[in-house]
């Protein structure tokens, strides 16, 4: 092995080219960078030639072998080069006689392929020869462009036209797209024996395929509905006149209904079948029950509240001594009754918040007193009915305590009392129950009334008898002290919702 490498780098007693350079730095650089760039440019020609033939399509196998013979021809060279240029600093005559030996062999191997080829070479057509073969084709094919011209012109300007014709009925079709979807609007045609024949925009999810080739009786629509249908089409038939019918049809699990114009369709004078068109009046029905709900909704509504006044009305009479103390309890009972059922009514009359509801009663107090009551409980959703009687309730309370009771007092001083509205939600076995108390406290020392009024009457009894529900009022000295429990009912449909 050692023997090898000595052979391959020099002995010791060898030395690099460059001694016999005298390491002359001119020359030593001269011969370094010629054989550098000899190197550099036999490396880049081998790159050339394959990319060229990576990039190049049609060569035949023996042209791609020559080339490939160059690319490695001209690699050993590069690699001659490149050993030349170590012998200046090593004294590696051996590894560069083997280059240069392996190069010969390549160089000779190249030289005798080229020379094998050179009959096929010489076989192949002259550049002047396919340069004439070239011009003969293309005068052929300039005869034959001069036959085709007028045909060429000729379907250009057909061309011309159907693609003038073509955007003139795409258009008309997009309008006509346009117009029907999302519409509800559906356009059909059915011969004399009823066979639709044609069908565009029909009623989801119902497709085209469905109709064609079918008649109504095939469809399976409901006997009323292909009773009305086959009466108004058979008379277009028989009479020629347009006639209008509206019919339910069962799609998606409920009923649509659909208006229908059916008009006769003429050819050569003679009718050959109808020409309909079908619009979904689906929302237009539903608008008019739900406007009968709705109307009768509110004569059911219009009746209650009639009925409240009325109770308001002839209890307030029985407790006042003169028509202004009547006129002015009546209004303040009528203007809580009021603030209800504008809450309500902003609700679409389906429900109230409860703390809504409080805060609006109480809207009327002035600063002072107003600072001095606290509310707090849990969102809570009660029914008109509800709504309606609590509010009276709320409202006798807080009249009570700005005449008499917490809220009485002076306080712009400093002293006065406090109110206290506490809600809370409790379960029972019947469902979910509201417990809403009212507590007075800091304000004159209360007294129990020898006397009952209509405003005990109604904490007492109408308004709990009226929400189905139980109370209690306690005339403690400290302050007044009322609760009420009664069931927390669903609310009911609203007008928003028909």
């Amino acid at each position: 092995m050692d023997s090898l490498l000595q052979y391959l780098f020099g002995a010791a007693s060898f030395m690099p080219h460059g001694y016999c350079l005298l390491w002359r730095p001119d020359l030593v650089a001269l011969h370094a960078v010629s054989d550098g760039l000899i190197a550099i440019a036999y490396l880049a020609i081998p790159l050339a030639i394959l990319s060229f033939l990576r990039r190049r399509e049609g060569l035949r196998p023996v042209e791609r072998r020559i080339a490939l013979l160059f690319v490695l021809f001209i690699f050993m060279c590069a690699l001659t080069h490149l050993a030349g240029l170590a012998t200046l600093w090593v004294p590696a005559y051996g590894a560069e006689g083997l280059v240069k030996a392996a190069t010969a062999a390549v160089s000779l191997f190249t030289a005798m392929t080229i020379w094998s080829q050179v009959p096929r070479v010489l076989a192949l057509l002259s550049p002047v020869e396919l340069q004439q073969i070239n011009e003969e084709l293309q005068r052929e094919v300039e005869a034959h462009r001069q036959t085709t011209a007028k045909l060429r012109a000729a379907e250009t300007e057909l061309n011309r036209t159907l693609d003038a014709r073509t955007r003139e009925l795409q258009q008309t079709s997009q309008r006509f797209e346009l117009t029907l979807r999302g519409s509800g609007v559906s356009v059909f045609q059915q011969d004399r024996g009823l066979t639709y024949t044609w069908m565009h925009n029909p009623p989801a999810p119902l497709r085209a395929e469905d109709f064609l080739g079918h008649s109504d009786r095939d469809l399976g629509w409901p006997p009323a509905t292909l009773e009305a249908l086959q009466a108004a089409k058979r008379q277009v038939l028989d009479n020629g006149t347009t006639t209008v019918v509206e019919v339910p049809l069962p799609l998606e699990g409920r009923d649509h209904w659909f208006k229908l114009f059916v008009e006769p369709l003429r050819a050569d004078g003679e009718i050959v079948g109808l020409s309909c068109v079908s619009i979904d009046i689906s929302d237009e029905k539903r608008v008019e029950n739900q406007l009968r709900v709705v109307l009768r909704e509110l004569t059911h509504r219009t009746k209650n509240i009639l009925m409240i006044v009325q109770a308001i009305a002839r209890q307030t009479a029985r407790n006042v001594e003169s028509p202004s103390d009547f006129i002015k309890r009546f209004s303040a009972r009528l203007s809580a009754l009021a603030g209800a059922h504008d809450i309500l009514v902003n609700r679409g009359w389906s429900a109230a918040s409860l703390e809504e509801l409080v805060d609006d009663q109480l809207a009327y107090l002035p600063e002072g007193p107003r600072e001095a009551v606290s509310i707090e409980g849990p969102p809570v959703e009660i029914d008109a009915n509800q709504a309606q009687n609590l509010a009276l309730a709320i409202h006798e309370l807080s009249t009570n305590a700005t005449k008499f009771g917490a809220l009485s007092s002076d306080r712009g001083s400093g002293e006065g009392g406090a109110v206290e509205v506490r809600w809370s939600v409790e379960t029972e076995s019947d469902g979910p129950v509201v417990q809403l108390s009212w507590h007075e406290s800091g304000g004159p020392e209360v007294a129990e009334p020898l006397a009952s009024g209509f405003g005990r009457l109604m904490l007492e009894k109408l308004v709990p008898d009226a929400i189905a529900g139980r109370a209690e009022i306690d005339f403690r000295p400290d302050g007044l002290r009322w609760q009420v429990r009664f069931p927390l009912k669903t609310a009911g449909t609203s007008f928003s919702d028909l």
